[in-house]
C-alpha cells in the first residue's frame, strides 16, 4: 500500500488552497529546498539535511519538527542523524505558516553554519543531482525521492527513467545509490550490500515502491513542482514492471581510490551473471554505473555503463597514465 495516506491528501489540499499556501510559494520559488512525501508527514530538505519535518495532526493543525543537532557545532554520529527532532511549534493558521516560512530562512543559516564546520558533501551532492536532473527536460531521469526507506533499506534516491521522446506514462523504476568521495570508497564500500538489499526485495515491496513513486510524482505535479510539463499531459505511470535498474552513481573519486570499488563491483557482477532476477520474482535486475567525472551531473541513458564496460573504461584510463 502507498504511504500517501489521508493526512498527506489533506496537506496537499492545504498547500494548494489552504493555510499552507505560503509554504508552497516558498518551495516554488526557492530551488534550494526539496519537498518529499512520507507516511503522515512531509520532509523539507536543504543541502541534504531536513530543515523541517511537518506532521499532520488534525484538520488545520500541523506540527513542525527540527533536528536540534544543527544547533551544535560538533560531529554527529551518522546513526544519530535525524534522531534529535524536537517539536518547534504548531501551524494552525495562514499567519502561523508565514511565521514558519520565516523560520525556515533562519534555519537555513543555522544549517549553513553547521555544514561549514561539519560538511556533509555526499548528502549535499545528492540534492544537487536531484535538482539538476529534475530541472533539465532533456534528462532521461526524474529523481522522485531522496532518503527513501522501505523494508529495512534506505535508498539514496528513487528515480523514474523516461526514454527519449516518451511521455511520463511510459516509465521504468530506477534505484540510485551514491558513492561520493574517497571516504565512500573505503574499507566498507557497501556496494555489494546495497545490491543485495535491492535483490532481496519482495514482490510486494516493489509494488509498494512503484505505487509510492507514482503517487509522490502525481502530488508534486499537482503542486506544479515538476517542470517537465510537456511530457506529463498523459499522466504519470510506471509501466515497465518486469525490470528494475539499480544505478551506482560515482563521484568525487580518483583512480587510486578505485580498488575497493572494483572489488565490490566484481562481486556484484559475478552474482548477476549467475542470476539477474530479484529474489523469488521474475523481475529482472539491471545494474549500471553512472560517473559524474565522465558525464557531468545530468543523467542520460547513453551514459549509464554496464559493470563490464566500467571495468574496460577503468583499464583504458589506467593505461593512459
Amino acid at each position: 500500500m502507498s504511504r500517501i495516506d489521508e493526512g498527506i491528501s489533506e496537506m496537499l489540499k492545504d498547500l494548494k488552497e489552504g493555510i499552507l499556501q505560503d509554504l508552497l510559494n516558498k518551495l516554488t520559488n526557492d530551488d534550494t529546498l526539496e519537498l518529499e512525501f512520507r507516511t503522515g508527514y512531509l520532509s523539507i530538505y536543504y543541502r541534504g539535511g531536513c530543515v523541517s519535518k511537518l506532521v499532520h495532526k488534525d484538520v488545520n493543525c500541523y506540527e513542525d519538527y527540527f533536528d536540534e543537532n544543527y544547533n551544535k557545532e560538533r560531529e554527529i554520529n551518522p546513526e544519530d542523524e535525524g534522531k534529535n527532532q524536537k517539536l518547534q511549534g504548531e501551524i494552525k493558521s495562514s499567519e502561523d505558516c508565514k511565521a514558519f516560512v520565516k523560520e525556515i530562512i533562519n534555519r537555513k543559516e543555522i544549517m549553513n553554519s553547521f555544514f561549514a564546520k561539519i560538511p556533509k558533501r555526499e548528502r549535499e551532492f545528492q540534492q544537487l543531482i536531484e535538482r539538476e536532473n529534475n530541472d533539465n527536460k532533456e534528462s532521461n531521469f526524474y529523481i522522485s525521492d531522496i532518503e527513501y526507506a522501505r523494508e529495512n533499506n534506505r535508498f539514496d534516491m528513487l528515480a523514474v527513467q523516461r526514454i527519449d521522446g516518451k511521455p511520463y506514462n511510459e516509465l521504468k523504476l530506477s534505484i540510485i545509490e551514491m558513492k561520493y568521495g574517497a571516504k565512500a570508497i573505503g574499507d566498507k564500500c557497501g556496494i555489494y550490500e546495497h545490491y543485495l538489499g535491492v535483490k532481496n526485495l519482495t514482490k510486494e515491496a516493489i509494488e509498494d515502491i512503484i505505487e509510492d513513486t507514482e503517487v509522490s510524482m502525481q502530488c508534486k505535479n499537482e503542486l506544479k513542482l515538476i517542470k517537465a510539463k510537456d511530457y506529463i499531459e498523459r499522466g504519470i505511470k510506471i509501466v515497465n514492471n518486469e525490470e528494475i535498474d539499480l544505478i551506482f552513481l560515482i563521484s568525487g573519486i580518483t583512480l587510486k581510490h578505485n580498488q575497493k570499488l572494483l572489488e565490490e563491483l566484481d562481486k556484484v557482477n559475478a552474482d548477476l551473471k549467475e542470476n539477474n532476477k530479484i529474489s523469488n520474482t521474475n523481475i529482472k535486475l539491471n545494474v549500471g554505473i553512472f560517473c559524474t567525472y565522465l558525464a557531468g551531473n545530468v543523467m542520460y541513458d547513453k551514459d549509464i555503463l554496464s559493470i563490464d564496460d566500467f571495468f574496460k573504461l577503468h583499464e583504458f584510463r589506467k593505461n593512459l597514465n
